[in-house]
């Protein structure tokens, strides 16, 4: 679920400091995206790090349309190579082309930000 704008502002009316979104998973050990302090927009997970390449993708894994949902891939060096001794997981999870399928739906919005807006894996 994505921080509420109420949440935020109150975060910063009582800290004096923003607060950003960013996003990670232990796969990507530990980050894949995050809000840029000067032009956060909230209920989105940000930009992709340097280095760090994004797609999003239909069920047979073809790019979609911008501002269209799919699953959110991943590559970049923080990226695992696999699951240890789990070379089943492995390949369901990373394609052959090297990208991370995270199992969450996104959307990849036209000026880079991303907003996650479901979950495919459970």
């Amino acid at each position: 679920m994505a921080l509420t704008k109420a949440a935020a502002q109150r975060w910063e009316q009582t800290t004096g400091c923003p607060i950003a979104e960013g996003y990670g998973l232990t796969e990507t050990s530990p980050i894949v995206s995050f809000n840029p302090t000067d032009a956060i927009q909230l209920g989105t997970i940000g930009k992709p790090v340097a280095g760090t390449a994004v797609k999003v993708v239909d069920a047979d894994g073809k790019d979609v349309a911008m501002g269209e949902p799919g699953e959110l891939c991943v590559q970049g060096p923080q990226v695992m190579k696999g699951y240890w001794q789990r070379e089943d997981e492995t390949r369901a999870s990373i394609d052959e082309d090297g990208w991370f399928h995270t199992g969450d739906i996104a959307i990849l919005q036209e000026d880079g930000y991303i907003r996650i807006v479901d979950r495919k894996k459970t």
